[in-house]
């Protein structure tokens, strides 16, 4: 008996040393995407958090700005930034949104 149970253990072996690698690789792959969700989610917090703290001060410095002109009896114009248009421009595009700014003010 232990002579047929040493027999099938060495023909059988490198199946199941293979499939332990499978089991090992699987849940190394797994682990790791699960680790870069948790630094790539608390990245995409920190980066939330920046923007609507940024975007906190640009809206207490608008009101301020539109209090003082109203005192003045002047209306400034109103500019809302998305983050689609808070996106790198190119050169051109930023010289002609420029321009473009600078004409309405006048």
């Amino acid at each position: 008996m232990g002579n047929a149970f040493k027999e099938w253990l060495s023909d059988n072996l490198r199946y199941l040393l293979l499939l332990l690698a499978i089991i090992v690789g699987i849940f190394a792959i797994v682990l790791g995407v699960r680790m870069y969700q948790a630094v790539s989610g608390r990245s995409q917090q920190a980066q939330a958090q920046a923007g609507s703290e940024a975007t906190g001060q640009e809206a207490q410095a608008q009101k301020a700005s539109e209090a003082q002109g109203q005192q003045n009896g002047q209306q400034e114009p109103v500019v809302i930034v998305t983050e689609t248009e808070a996106a790198p421009q190119s050169e051109s595009a930023a010289a002609t949104e420029t321009e473009t700014a600078t004409e309405v003010q006048s």
